[in-house]
């Protein structure tokens, strides 16, 4: 979601790498607010980025977590035909 961001404060700039190989965004400080420039053009409020970042963090999650429960239904269904096929109850 992130990559370079440039914080200006006072004059001076200093850049951070956030690491995914995007676009920049820069991030620019006032005393009362703090403004995020996105690649898109887009303006946000650093607690409007903060609480979009949230639910994206959170809908992945919630997928990953689908993903997984799926995945553990596969196996106890793979362990289940395993244990029919080898004449046992339980596979270990």
């Amino acid at each position: 979601m992130m990559s370079t961001l440039e914080r200006k404060e006072g004059g001076k700039c200093q850049k951070g790498d956030e690491g995914d190989g995007g676009s920049p965004a820069t991030v620019s400080t006032t005393t009362t607010t703090t403004n995020i420039t996105m690649p898109d053009g887009q303006v946000l409020t650093l607690s409007d980025f903060i609480s979009r970042f949230d639910e994206a963090a959170k809908r992945r999650v919630e997928v990953m977590k689908q993903k997984l429960m799926y995945m553990e239904m596969q196996m106890e269904a793979i362990e289940n035909e395993m244990s029919k096929a080898n004449g046992s109850s339980n596979w270990n």
